[in-house]
């Protein structure tokens, strides 16, 4: 083979490979963005979750099963027991 000829492979290669990262780079920028939009949405309802217990006018605790470790609680359930939930 010719120089010119395994250069125009080379380069034939390269632009594949080239293309190729491409399309892997955009692939991960799609799911980095679908990451940030599900980690949002997450903490939206959690802010909800936790501004919906405050203002309930009764205590409230959330307790994970079987274990029953604590997971979140109300500042009314804090003066019920005379005890912070967390």
């Amino acid at each position: 083979m010719t120089k010119d000829v395994l250069l125009d492979i080379s380069n034939k290669e390269i632009r594949a490979d080239n293309e190729r990262l491409k399309r892997e780079l955009a692939q991960a920028i799609a799911a980095r963005a679908a990451d940030a939009r599900t980690a949002g949405a997450a903490k939206q309802h959690s802010n909800f979750l936790e501004a919906m217990l405050e203002t309930m006018p009764v205590g409230v605790v959330l307790a994970q099963a079987p274990s029953g470790r604590i997971l979140m609680g109300n500042k009314r359930a804090e003066e019920m027991v005379r005890h912070p939930n967390l």
